[in-house]
């Protein structure tokens, strides 16, 4: 596969167990700041609506504290869900972003 965007924001996801316990409302405001921050970046790398039907994501979190791995994962949510919503990518199930993976580095 190709390389097509590489991009990064200067933002952090939510984990998800520091957002499970949140009101509904601050889960609102947080996916639609992500859907924002995502839109923006595809916009510049112009791949809006391109809508792939595979894709491999690498996605690599850059933090001071190491989280478990499918905290790591679940961390991406908004991501991947904001990447479906500007037609990156068709659907965000295994057959589409199947083979993607999750990374972390420690970053201060």
């Amino acid at each position: 596969m190709e390389l097509i965007a590489e991009f990064t924001v200067n933002k952090l996801p939510a984990m998800t167990n520091a957002s499970s316990s949140k009101h509904w409302t601050l889960k609102h405001r947080e996916r639609v700041l992500w859907q924002r921050l995502i839109n923006e970046q595809c916009a510049f790398a112009r791949i809006i609506g391109i809508g792939l039907e595979q894709a491999v994501l690498t996605l690599t979190r850059h933090s001071s504290k190491e989280p478990d791995f499918d905290g790591l994962v679940s961390g991406f949510k908004f991501v991947i869900d904001s990447l479906t919503r500007c037609g990156v990518i068709v659907d965000d199930k295994p057959s589409v972003i199947g083979q993607s993976r999750f990374h972390w580095q420690y970053r201060r």
